[in-house]
């Protein structure tokens, strides 16, 4: 899928004009084609079939906060409909419920501060957000993002009735968090870093952001218990986690349902205090791919620029037994079967089979060229293939022979003198270096024909009965 969506064939997979269509703004798209590069480019490269990817606190944290990816190439610095393209079908997003606000009520009735709307926010959400596409808020994600920067400190504005009471009681709830006692830490890192502007919600939004990791990590040592994330696969997305769409998690989802969920939500409350909505998000923004696009595309390999080994290796991988070296004289098989022995012919075969195979070098800036673009390295590589040893079979011009007074190769197949048969291409042990250009006669061949056959053609080829029966 992912290639399907890479450079040439991303105006395949969905067309200019519906590509930000749909709840979600071109804005929060970013580059489709430069992140599936990325992707493309860096599975090959670790010699997986997956990508590893190393999770760190920010450098600036002290160790506290989210899990952020290190480098681009994540679920988590996916794109939100890319990833819903890619996942689905494929992991299962685990997402906590509006999730800082529910962190921070709890906080607010822990230190007993008055929260009336944000109470109202975490027990009649969808009516708060109603209220705001009424008073002209473009969309529901629009709304949702206006409450949390509201949250956050920031300064937009809406028509309802209730939005300035809210603002001025989200500051309120930001100066009592930010300068609790457990968070003069956090208060003291935030004035470092960015000054005393705003601090006290930038404080808060730290201390939102630990429990809310806490709270993942919690729910990552929940689904590892059960055995959700084999072998650590799974993708950290900051308030969730995806985990593999696999027999086992989905059994666990149609026994146990909201059981399994209530289970891991009893495992964060007890080791954190805090207790949090988890629910299964669907990947329900994703591209609609049209029908047979996996066809448009081919798998890609990326190796470092020069290295002309590794893509003479890849020849072998992917064309084994294709090209045959017998004494000096060298045979490459046709699809058909039929081997070509012309040695410029051979070359060209090479060459062709190169592009075939989409090998990417990898530059000194990190990115991606075609390497047959550079026919050079293209011909280097090709007298590597010809010369390398793997390609010897010294009695490959005697199998020819043997193939040869067996049988008779036909367009549309092998005529056995042995089985009377006509047999498909290709035959086992079978080779040939030209054929007949025409169809095997269908129409029954009398005994005197047969007899023409032996006496004007097969005796004097074998005029010793022990050598024509040793033939045959």
């Amino acid at each position: 899928m992912l290639l399907a969506m890479q450079n040439n064939h991303l105006n395949n997979v969905y067309p200019a004009s519906s590509r930000h269509s749909g709840p979600v703004k071109q804005s929060k798209v970013h580059s489709p084609v430069r992140r599936v590069t990325e992707w493309i480019s860096t599975r090959p490269a670790q010699g997986k079939d997956h990508i590893s990817v190393t999770y760190k606190k920010g450098a600036r944290s002290e160790e506290y906060g989210r899990w952020f990816a290190a480098g681009p190439v994540s679920m988590q610095s996916m794109p939100r409909r890319l990833r819903h393209t890619l996942c689905l079908g494929i992991w299962t997003d685990y997402d906590f419920v509006n999730c800082h606000p529910t962190i921070a009520v709890q906080l607010c009735r822990k230190m007993d501060v008055d929260c009336p709307h944000l109470e109202r926010y975490i027990s009649e959400r969808d009516a708060m957000l109603a209220e705001l596409l009424a008073a002209g808020v473009s969309d529901r994600d629009t709304a949702k993002q206006l409450i949390i920067s509201c949250l956050n400190g920031s300064g937009g504005t809406a028509s309802t009735q209730w939005w300035d009471g809210m603002k001025s009681e989200f500051r309120v709830i930001a100066a009592a968090i930010a300068n609790h006692a457990d968070n003069a830490h956090l208060l003291r890192m935030c004035k470092e870093r960015w000054g005393t502007q705003n601090i006290n919600a930038k404080t808060m939004s730290a201390v939102l952001n630990v429990i809310e990791n806490r709270c993942l990590e919690c729910l990552y040592d929940f689904m590892k218990k059960r055995g959700c994330v084999p072998d650590a696969q799974c993708a950290l997305i900051f308030d969730g986690l995806q985990i593999p769409d696999n027999e086992h998690n989905r059994e666990l989802l149609l026994l146990h349902g909201d059981r399994f969920l209530q289970d891991a939500v009893q495992h964060i409350l007890e080791t954190t205090g805090f207790k949090m909505g988890l629910k299964v998000k669907p990947f329900d923004e994703a591209y609609e791919l049209p029908e047979g696009y996996r066809d448009k595309v081919s798998d890609i390999s990326v190796i470092e620029l020069g290295n002309d080994r590794a893509a003479a290796d890849l020849f072998f991988k992917h064309f084994p037994e294709r090209l045959v070296r017998s004494g000096n004289r060298y045979f490459w098989r046709t699809e058909s079967g039929i081997y070509e022995s012309e040695l410029k012919l051979i070359k060209g075969c090479i060459m062709s089979s190169m592009r075939e195979l989409h090998i990417y070098a990898r530059t000194a800036s990190d990115g991606i060229v075609p390497y047959s673009d550079n026919t050079g390295h293209i011909e280097d590589c090709t007298k590597m293939i010809l010369s390398d040893g793997s390609i010897v079979d010294e009695g490959f011009v005697d199998k020819l022979w043997d193939s040869s007074i067996r049988h008779l190769p036909f367009d549309d197949g092998v005529y056995s003198f042995e089985t009377g048969e006509l047999l498909p291409y290709p035959v086992d042990g079978v080779y040939f270096t030209s054929k007949i250009n025409r169809p095997f006669p269908l129409r029954d061949v009398s005994d005197d024909v047969v007899q023409q056959l032996m006496d004007r053609v097969i005796m004097p080829i074998f005029p010793d009965e022990d050598q024509f029966i040793h033939a045959l």
